[in-house]
């Protein structure tokens, strides 16, 4: 099914058949009906959300009787509001049958109409889908703390994969309970383990020119990819989209679309990266078709045997501050709102003199 568009208080979708579908929701109800057309859909919102809320504003003759012989029945000093919270509290509200496979691919649908980036969408479907294949067609009022710990034990989930999982089963259970599908989330008591953060790995100077001189020799069209990660600390989500467009004489134009946090920044281009990339301009994206592949050959064929996370903007961040010795400066062009990840991450990692060197890694011809 397509994404889903907000609209009037509810939200509807079409359908694979190419009718509507259109839900409300409101006072732990769902409302939901199927349309031929985008203008019976959204007519059917507004009539059912307006409907909703005169009933809100408005007390029939029965109700206002009932209010008033709950009244007569009270201590003066108890309102009826008072035994409302107190009804809310300790009733026993009955919540829809739903699967976690209905439940989760409803929350998908609703992710994705909010807008979210394919590479977040794919991220919390891995985390998520995990989880539902060892629970397929389990109940989501079956669903407990102590089985969901029990399965991330089995699965031996630890650190930054177990923090992760329970972030992203967070925010699905937290959904639940919002749309009235839960009562409470199921992920509350648990705890997230505390991860010690780990000094970045970068590549040697060495690395980095072997990396270089091979592509220049073996595969010339990656050069411009490499040297934008390496020289401008570009990350690699946001190299993969960036277009030739995007390039001008001195600054790399990361658009919202591209950015991790969806802010547009500029990247300065250094010499020695617009030297690699002079002699590769195209057109279109700058990385090219099977970058992955084509990395893998170049890393074996410089020798390469393991490849740090975040190799190449780890690498730029701190050869850039060993050679500039100024946090902001770096901070700035790595997207950072502070310096503070500098300070922790990358300060002394690298001296000045390997600074230089790594900045003057520059082609042969």
């Amino acid at each position: 099914m397509a994404k889903s568009t907000k609209y009037y208080g509810g939200r509807y979708a079409r359908k694979p058949n190419g009718r509507f579908r259109g839900r409300v929701y409101a006072a732990y109800r769902r409302y939901e009906k199927s349309w031929k057309t985008e203008r019976e859909v959204r007519i059917w919102i507004v009539n059912t959300v307006n409907a909703i809320q005169d009933r809100e504003r408005q007390l029939t003759s029965d109700e206002i009787k009932s209010a008033r012989r709950a009244i007569n029945r009270l201590p003066e000093e108890v309102s009826l509001e008072t035994c409302a919270d107190f009804y809310i509290r300790n009733a026993k509200t009955q919540y829809p049958d739903l699967s976690i496979d209905d439940a989760l691919s409803e929350y998908f649908e609703f992710k994705r109409g909010d807008g979210l980036k394919a590479s977040s969408i794919a991220a919390m479907q891995g985390y998520l889908g995990r989880f539902q294949r060892e629970n397929q067609g389990l109940a989501l009022q079956d669903i407990k703390a102590k089985s969901i710990m029990n399965w991330m034990n089995e699965k031996e989930l630890h650190g930054l994969n177990r923090t992760n999982q329970i972030r992203y089963l967070r925010g699905f259970f937290r959904w639940c309970v919002k749309s009235s599908y839960l009562g409470a989330d199921p992920t509350a008591p648990l705890s997230t383990p505390k991860v010690d953060q780990k000094l970045p790995e970068v590549l040697t100077v060495e690395q980095g020119r072997a990396l270089l001189e091979a592509a220049e020799a073996h595969d010339p069209d990656i050069c411009a990819y490499i040297a934008l990660g390496c020289f401008a600390g570009i990350r690699v989500a946001e190299l993969r989209q960036i277009r030739w467009d995007d390039i001008g004489a001195e600054h790399v134009h990361i658009r919202p679309a591209v950015a991790k946090i969806r802010q547009q920044r500029y990247v300065d281009i250094t010499q020695n990266c617009r030297l690699w990339m002079g002699s590769y301009v195209g057109s279109g994206e700058v990385a090219p078709d099977d970058v992955s592949k084509r990395m893998k050959r170049l890393r074996e064929k410089a020798g390469i045997v393991t490849w740090p996370r975040n190799g190449m903007r780890h690498s730029f961040a701190t050869y850039h501050l060993a050679l500039h010795q100024n946090a902001p400066k770096t901070a700035h062009q790595l997207g950072h709102t502070n310096v503070n990840m500098l300070y922790n991450h990358y300060r002394n990692l690298a001296n000045k003199k390997q600074g230089d060197e790594w900045f003057d890694i520059c082609p042969s011809k």
